[in-house]
């Protein structure tokens, strides 16, 4: 039980299998070589993971990192919502909820800025999951890079996931280098949204990633503003190019759209 709890600043997980983790915490979670259940959990410092990782959903599960202190601005506040370390992966599964956001430059899922930066790979296979990143005048994507804080591959495989970002891609790349791997849709309900200048799925702004290959399930993606694509790349900030690779939709879309001036590719 987490309200029970107290690790100064940090609470550790390592090498459990089974174990269900259930209340409120301020302190940021560090979950390691686990695989363990998230029962109606309310984490406001965060989620670290590190190693090979699965995170079971059951219940109404809310994660997130703090906003931004004008008299602490960086400290803990470039945090994804859940942060796995480079090199390592994120499984989520289950059929609870998970609503995980970062406060300032983060993904929701995903790379950090500043504090936390680049990220491994993550794997969604179950669960319902509204994942949104940070904003100001800088943003990571809902489930990708953050702020200059890169993530390896994302793999969507099951599940319903909402993924929103402000600059950075709703599912894809973040701000200013914060680049991602590839990017795979095989299954499940996807809704992807970038209000700024991110693609849907894609790069952010001034961010890559590579491929994006799409063959199954529901998939609606959204670009808000004029220089992001809704499956492509996002605006180029300054020198920083936003490119992605190649780009293979299946059979399986049941719909693709953009508001304003999105596009199908770059």
């Amino acid at each position: 039980d987490l309200s029970a709890t107290t690790g100064n600043g940090i609470i550790e997980v390592r090498d459990k299998k089974g174990l269900i983790i259930i209340g409120k915490t301020t302190e940021r979670v560090h979950i390691i070589k686990s695989s363990v259940t998230l029962r109606d959990v309310e984490i406001t410092g965060g989620i670290v993971t590190e190693g090979d990782v699965t995170l079971s959903l059951a219940g109404r599960n809310i994660v997130s990192t703090p906003e931004q202190e004008e008299s602490d601005p960086w400290a803990h506040r470039g945090s994804a919502g859940i942060y796995p370390k480079k090199g390592s992966t994120l499984t989520i599964t289950g059929d609870g909820y998970l609503d995980a956001s970062s406060g300032f430059g983060g993904a929701g899922i995903g790379g950090g800025s500043g504090v936390d930066s680049d990220a491994g790979n993550i794997r969604i296979e179950g669960g319902e999951i509204f994942a949104i990143g940070g904003a100001y005048s800088i943003g990571g994507a809902g489930i990708g890079g953050g702020t200059g804080g890169v993530c390896g591959d994302i793999t969507i495989s099951g599940g319903s996931v909402n993924a929103i970002a402000y600059d950075g891609a709703g599912i894809g790349g973040g701000d200013s280098n914060g680049n991602c791997g590839s990017i795979t849709i095989t299954g499940g309900l996807t809704y992807a949204r970038s209000l700024r200048f991110g693609a849907g799925i894609g790069g952010g702004r001034g961010a890559t990633c590579g491929d994006i290959t799409i063959s199954g399930g529901e998939v609606q993606v959204q670009s808000d503003f004029d220089g992001g694509a809704a499956i492509g790349a996002g605006q180029n900030r300054d020198d920083i190019k936003s490119d992605c690779g190649n780009i293979t939709i299946g059979p399986g879309i049941t719909s693709v759209y953009a508001i304003l001036q999105g596009t199908l590719g770059s």
